[in-house]
């Protein structure tokens, strides 16, 4: 009897920190504004799993033993169900968030109709249904895994028939998906290496630093929840039949299938606290739409410490950085940015639009507006119709000497929506021009989604006048920098903004990003 409560102690600290642990998970997914979306719905479901499971044992199991309880020995086998049911809805959402990262980097224009908000639930749903028939028809109905007093744990019922579902329906099927889960988040990773590579070799030493960071969390993450599932796996049923020690057999069998859900716990804690310490210290959320934060913790990160690192550079020299940076922030973040070239061999931008199909169905066109100055015919020269083939292009002539007057020519446009502006070079000062769109004007412009802004190199007597335009535009939040390109001669940059204000924005022409 002294052994038996001794496994029953050994059991009880290790289930208590899993309860607390995913519990703890739980409530901070399903508090925390920054993962309403497809990523925090499937992490809280997982979280809730390995809740269950740690709980079950924490305060029915552990008192079984301690209190030697004929009567909870006897319903021992729900007990069972119970714990089996939630180990393999844990592994099931394992799978799900697995293919949720995967297609957002290999499927970023079919991400937000794959797991929208809807979808998600529906696939959870789906998850629970299953997993949970399954498991009723055969830890329930078919065969029992109930407590026996020989091992001092749970076991099948002993028959041929619940041999059969122990070794086919319970160790290869999870152990199937744990080794198809790590080849998918490993094909994650290849992905995400292939994008990094591109921009790497023009970015500072500190920022490849946090890039292979991150990429080494990540995988750090992947391969040791998969190994902690597998190994559990495997000691559970091969260890007892080569080893009769009871202790060895003990931590190889009971305390690991506690243990791997504590330990799940541990590593979702750690990548949680990750992202929410790197964005909220940070970024001020205050009265933030909820969508909008994954993109702020993706990407204006990034670009907080690129102006950080450049905070004492000569301001020639962050100009001449500013565009693989930004590159890198939106490359690292996923966001779907497509470039094309202006006739002064500067790259443009534009975000693909999310709902093309469905808008081209119903016949619904986009608005762009090209703004050109002082008889500029660089812009018009473009085949923009072409480019922009789904939008109606309006292009407008202005003056430098009157841009306070641009407000109300965008008003003009029978359009409460303009999805692409773009503002051609002015010899007026760019930081004053680019006020007018993302300053105090913003609240009575039609809603901007897209901004492709031409921005000359600023004179000394300009440069604090740009930078408080870059800080003001971080600090609002409405706008996030997403990308730059430069001309040969570093004189010129095209800077490029998505609005992150506006729902119908966001909706159209961006997805919700996956967290590592």
């Amino acid at each position: 009897m002294e052994s038996i409560n001794q496994t029953a102690y050994a059991l009880l600290p290790i289930s208590l920190i899993g309860s607390i642990l995913n519990w703890s998970i739980f409530y901070a997914v399903h508090k925390l504004q920054n993962f309403n979306h497809a990523f925090g719905y499937l992490s809280a479901n997982q979280a809730i799993a390995d809740a269950m499971h740690s709980t079950t044992f924490l305060l029915y199991f552990c008192p079984m033993v301690l209190l030697d309880s004929a009567e909870m020995k006897e319903w021992s086998h729900h007990c069972g169900f119970i714990l089996l049911f939630c180990y393999e809805l844990s592994v099931m959402i394992h799978l799900a968030i697995s293919l949720n990262r995967f297609t957002a980097v290999w499927a970023p224009y079919e991400y937000q109709t794959i797991f929208s908000n809807m979808n998600t639930k529906i696939m959870i749903a789906a998850i629970w249904i299953f997993t949970g028939t399954v498991a009723f028809l055969f830890y329930e109905k078919s065969c029992h895994f109930y407590y026996e007093e020989k091992i001092h744990f749970l076991t099948f019922t002993s028959s041929e028939f619940c041999g059969y579902i122990g070794w086919y329906g319970d160790f290869l099927k999870n152990a199937s998906i744990v080794a198809i889960v790590v080849s998918i988040d490993m094909l994650t990773v290849f992905k995400v290496r292939k994008m990094s590579k591109k921009v790497v070799a023009n970015i500072s030493d500190q920022s490849q630093h946090r890039m292979s960071c991150r990429e080494m969390r990540f995988l750090k993450q992947t391969v040791t929840q998969g190994s902690v599932f597998m190994l559990e796996l495997l000691t559970y049923f091969f260890v007892p039949q080569y080893f009769e020690d009871k202790w060895i057999v003990f931590f190889a069998t009971s305390f690991a299938w506690v243990a791997v859900h504590a330990v799940d716990g541990s590593i979702k804690s750690i990548s949680l606290y990750s992202c929410v310490s790197s964005c909220t210290s940070k970024i001020p959320f205050e009265g933030k739409d909820p969508n909008v934060i994954g993109y702020l913790c993706a990407v204006d990160r990034c670009i907080h410490d690129f102006f950080q690192e450049t905070e004492y550079d000569r301001f020639e020299l962050m100009w001449r950085k500013l565009p693989d940076s930004l590159n890198w922030c939106a490359t690292n973040a996923q966001m779907s940015v497509t470039k094309f070239t202006s006739k002064k061999e500067v790259m443009m931008f534009k975000v693909k639009n999310m709902m093309e199909k469905k808008k081209m169905e119903i016949g619904e066109r986009c608005t762009a507006v090209v703004i050109s100055f002082d008889n500029d015919d660089s812009l018009r020269d473009l085949d923009l119709e072409k480019i922009l083939k789904t939008c109606t292009v309006h292009h407008v002539e202005f003056s430098s000497a009157r841009i306070q007057g641009l407000a109300n020519v965008l008003k003009s446009f029978n359009s409460a929506v303009i999805d692409l502006l773009i503002v051609g070079p002015s010899k007026a000062s760019s930081y004053l021009l680019f006020q007018q769109f993302l300053g105090d004007y913003y609240d009575y412009l039609p809603t901007l989604c897209q901004i492709n802004f031409a921005h000359s190199l600023p004179r000394a007597r300009e440069e604090n006048g740009f930078l408080e335009s870059m800080q003001r535009l971080r600090s609002e939040k409405k706008f996030l920098l997403m990308g730059a390109s430069k001309d040969r001669t570093d004189m010129h940059l095209n800077l490029f903004f998505g609005n992150m204000d506006k729902k119908y924005c966001r909706e159209r022409y961006f997805r919700y990003l996956s967290y590592f």
